[in-house]
């Protein structure tokens, strides 16, 4: 009888656990009060130190922190045709706030930036802390997304991502999603946004899935 009652229980959270999940995915992608955060690089590791020694011999971590973390964030704004998250994140009409990850990105440690561990990642406790760094003045209700900057590795020809998208009253994690892109193009700027850029696309994919079990 204790046991029939136990797996019962278990079936019971199971499923409430279950009809969550899909309340806060459905709200990802029905919401009409979307914020754009930009990208958080503060967690962010270069793998092995090919592509990320310069001739004299010195290491790029502190150029990434004027340079760029800015550019790359930026990439959103100055070309949103191409980084269109409608198109590539299939969320409503959006707004651009990128002053909170800016200000972040400007504190980035670059001691021990570049490290041998290909198996890097950022955890979800981690990622949990860092969506509580971000608010906005203007919408207190809807679906915040912040995209995590984890792991670039030229050695690996790959960089690795978590898109975040949160309740922006609670700062709770409604959906976290782990994606990576094969890099290139011309220059640091074009070579390493775009590994970003093909993560995204690539994942197109599975929102359409989770937007067709939505609507069944």
């Amino acid at each position: 009888m204790k046991m029939k009652l136990f797996v019962a229980t278990l079936l019971l959270v199971g499923c409430s656990l279950v009809a969550m999940a899909q309340q806060g995915i459905s709200k990802v992608y029905n919401s009409k009060n979307v914020v754009y955060f930009g990208i958080d690089y503060t967690h962010l590791k270069l793998v092995h130190n090919k592509g990320f020694i310069n001739r004299n011999g010195n290491e790029l971590c502190a150029s990434l922190t004027f340079k760029y973390f800015k550019e790359w964030n930026e990439m959103f704004v100055i070309e949103r045709n191409k980084f269109d998250l409608e198109e590539l994140l299939y969320v409503n009409e959006y707004v651009i706030e990128l002053d909170s990850s800016d200000r972040r990105n400007n504190n980035y440690q670059t001691e021990g930036c570049i490290i041998g561990n290909e198996e890097y990642v950022v955890t979800e406790q981690q990622k949990e802390a860092l969506v509580q760094h971000y608010s906005s003045e203007q919408h207190q209700n809807g679906v915040g997304i912040l995209i995590v900057g984890e792991l670039l590795s030229k050695e690996m020809d790959i960089g690795k991502y978590s898109v975040l998208y949160f309740d922006l009253k609670s700062n709770e994690i409604l959906l976290s999603e782990k994606v990576e892109g094969k890099p290139g193009g011309q220059g640091i700027r074009n070579y390493w946004i775009n590994s970003l850029y093909e993560s995204l696309l690539d994942n197109k994919i599975n929102h359409r899935k989770r937007i067709k079990k939505l609507k069944k």
